[in-house]
């Protein structure tokens, strides 16, 4: 299980969220701005109005230059030098690289459809023995940033060798897409969409492909 930690300085406000694991190692505080804390290197960032206040921020995504159990990766939203928010999940240690684009760390759109771009955001914890995905998505609930809530049915995690896709809204409507390669079995690929409109969850599915990986994700129109 997997410890989700948000600390929100607008309105000084602390949100814990999800289920909690043990594992130890907090990272120190940043006070924000462009520059990023000691000892940490930039995946990816990404700059758009998250919020709809017409004034951009900016989404940072980074990792420990050096490989730590006890420095998760974050992601920071910031505008200027205040930080927005500060998203880490204890007990990961590091941001997977996938070997396609968009399929990556650090993803946004509009998922929801109510305007503003969401951020789907993947840490992992990397092992020896393989690693594992824990997707989340951020978004603006028109007070805070917050995570977005799934279904029950959801994969709250995912093998290395899966992966999480945002699908832009259209009409109003767009879809998170969870998957997973699963050996042995008939179903090689596993695939759930999660589709949103106006800001609300309307729907869920799962499909399967009996397909290698890359036949199969084409098959499913995910790649």
């Amino acid at each position: 299980m997997i410890q989700t930690v948000l600390l929100f300085t607008r309105r000084a406000a602390v949100l814990l969220a999800a289920a909690m694991l043990p594992g130890a190692g907090l990272s120190a505080a940043w006070a924000g701005g462009s520059e990023l804390p000691p000892g940490y290197e930039l995946y990816h960032s990404v700059r758009a109005d998250f919020d709809g206040d017409g004034q951009p921020e900016t989404a940072y995504a980074a990792q420990r230059k050096e490989f730590s159990v006890d420095h998760p990766p974050h992601l920071w939203i910031t505008r200027g030098s205040q930080r927005l928010l500060d998203l880490w999940l204890k007990d990961t240690n590091a941001l997977m690289r996938q070997d396609w684009p968009p399929h990556n760390a650090l993803q946004t759109g509009d998922l929801t459809g109510d305007g503003n771009p969401e951020i789907l955001f993947i840490p992992s914890s990397a092992g020896g023995s393989g690693g594992t995905q824990y997707p989340r998505v951020v978004f603006w609930n028109g007070r805070e940033f917050a995570n977005l809530p799934l279904t029950n049915r959801t994969l709250r995690h995912l093998s290395e060798n899966g992966g999480a896709v945002l699908k832009t809204a259209s009409k109003g409507k767009g879809s998170l897409i969870l998957w997973e390669t699963i050996l042995p079995g008939p179903g090689r690929i596993r695939a759930q969409w999660f589709t949103y409109q106006n800001g609300k969850l309307v729907g869920g599915r799962e499909r399967r492909s009996t397909r290698t990986r890359d036949a199969g994700l084409r098959e499913l129109g995910i790649r």
